[in-house]
This record gives C-alpha cells, structure tokens and sequence, in this order.
C-alpha cells in the first residue's frame, strides 16, 4: 500500500535539519520548511524566512501533521524571552492532530557522574533547553517528542578535527556520549510511522569509551597529530539510550 503524503514541518534547516528535510521529501511528503532566507527548493518543498519573534506564516503551519523543530536555541536572554510567545503561536494555531518533535541536548542532565536516563531528576532547570522542552510538553500532551541528542558527528562533523595536536586536555578519563546523524535521522523517520512515541528519549550510541582512547584512535585512523589529554579523578557520566532502543523498528547502525 502506498504511504499517505504527510505535510511535514521543520524549524530550523541547518546541519541535522537540511538532511532531515531532504530525507523526509525523497519520500514524497511535502515539506515546509523556515530558515533564516527565504527561498525556494525542490519539488516537495517550500521554504520560508523565519526567525524566533517572527509570526509563522499560515501557509506553514496550515494543515500541518507534523512539525519538527531542529533550531539552535538563542542564547540571548533577550532573544530567549520570544520562545514563550511562539509556542504559545503554535498551540493556538497548530491543527489538533500536529505532533510535536524538538531536538533537545543531553546538556539538560545536571548529575557530573554514573548513569543517567530518562526519568533522572538532576536536570538544569535554567537551561534554555529544558524549559523549552517542558512548554512543549504542557501544551501539546501525549503529542511531544523530546529528542536528547549526544554529541553531534557525521561525514563533515566531528570532534577529533579541533581537538587533533592540542595538549593538556582535560578530563580524558570521562566517557564519550555521541551519536552519528544517520541514527538521529531513522529515528525520526520512525516517529512518522509510529505515532505512540511520545516523551523524552536520549539519542546516544552504547558505547562510551574514554575521551582519550577515543580521540586518539580517531586521530590516528585520520592521519592526524594526536591530541594529549590530562586525566583527572572526574569519572563523568553515561547517558543512557535503551528507551530509543526498545523502539519498534530502531537500532543504532552507525558506530562512533
């Protein structure tokens, strides 16, 4: 049977965003997509000009089954002060039926050491992140996902490239919490198909080497000067990802 066209919305095109966009409208699903220029591209895509303190133009949010939203938060208090007023935008005017899916940050976990999961209480609280997530939660119930992405890395991103020849990093002990962009985008194809998943969910690879193992061996398998780090007594922390695990349909494919 064929898949029904879904209108599918996205804030902020960036890196993780763009691919999201590409990769949902290969599908035939058309999207809408804002950024901060306005343009417009492909056949089942349109784009608008949007920055947060901006009204959503109708054409986007109308009709709209679901909306992602895949933006780099402000850290201007003064521009932080806009995000209450456009989620307030979008629980008055999204359609009933609109899931919610926002690319939050495992930097809302406060706890500096063990295993932490979903339900851990130790949060930042004054994070921009969390307290975006927890708007989104109250306004849309039972329709919001929260994606706790680990560090970010990919065929054009990773963090070997500025740590390679530096000295005296700190912290080489700690284990790495990272998770490559192809994961992150099965993932949230998957939230197409499945409506029921809904919540916070942490977006990491299961597996945490040590900062200095990790980034020497990634040093070394580019040809690059190996970074020196320093350890310390700070054991770190692991953030867990068995809930996306028990995913219907989702498993981790691309190692870090």
């Amino acid at each position: 049977m064929e898949q029904q066209m879904k209108k599918i919305g996205v804030i902020g095109a960036g890196w993780l965003g763009n691919d999201l966009v590409n990769t949902l409208s290969a599908d035939r699903n058309k999207m809408v997509v804002s950024t901060t220029r306005s343009e417009q591209t492909g056949e089942f895509q349109t784009r608008f000009r949007f920055e947060f303190g901006d009204h959503l133009p109708e054409a986007f949010i109308e009709a709209l089954d679901v909306l992602f939203i895949t933006a780099t938060l402000p850290k201007d208090k003064v521009q932080q002060s806009k995000l209450l007023h456009f989620v307030n935008e979008l629980h008055a005017k999204l359609p009933e039926e609109c899931r919610v899916v926002f690319t939050s940050t495992i930097g809302v976990y406060q706890a500096e050491q063990g295993t932490v999961a979903e339900c851990c209480t130790e949060v930042d609280t004054g994070s921009v992140y969390y307290r975006m997530e927890q708007e989104l939660l109250t306004k849309f119930p039972g329709r919001t996902t929260i994606l706790r992405l680990g560090g970010l890395i990919g065929p054009d991103r990773h963090p070997v490239f500025s740590l390679s020849g530096r000295t005296g990093i700190a912290d080489g002990q700690k284990p790495v919490n990272l998770v490559h962009k192809q994961d992150i985008l099965k993932f949230m194809k998957l939230l197409l198909e499945d409506q029921t998943v809904a919540g916070a969910y942490n977006l990491v690879y299961p597996d945490h080497p040590s900062r200095e193992s990790y980034y020497t061996r990634k040093a070394m398998e580019h040809a690059l000067p190996l970074p020196e780090f320093e350890t310390g007594t700070d054991a770190g922390k692991i953030v867990a990802s068995e809930r996306s695990q028990q995913v219907s349909g989702f498993n981790y494919q691309w190692s870090i």
